[in-house]
């Protein structure tokens, strides 16, 4: 099992019951006037995630850090 917080990581779906009961909900990234919102640096390094609304975000505001 790889640690939490690997790009390698085993992608699991986070809707458990009590998520499912209050519906899906897509976070809207970068929608808040100059809010310091960014996305952690293991989502970007992910190849096989990349839902619409992370790559709308990343096209207008590229990854300040990626090791």
């Amino acid at each position: 099992m790889t640690p939490k917080g690997q790009p390698d990581g085993e992608i699991r779906n986070s809707m458990t019951f009590f998520y499912r009961l209050l519906g899906k909900n897509e976070r809207r990234l970068g929608e808040k006037v100059n809010g310091s919102e960014g996305v952690h640096h293991t989502t970007v390094m992910r190849k096989e995630y990349k839902p619409e609304n992370l790559r709308t975000f990343l096209s207008t505001n590229p990854p300040t850090y990626v090791p």
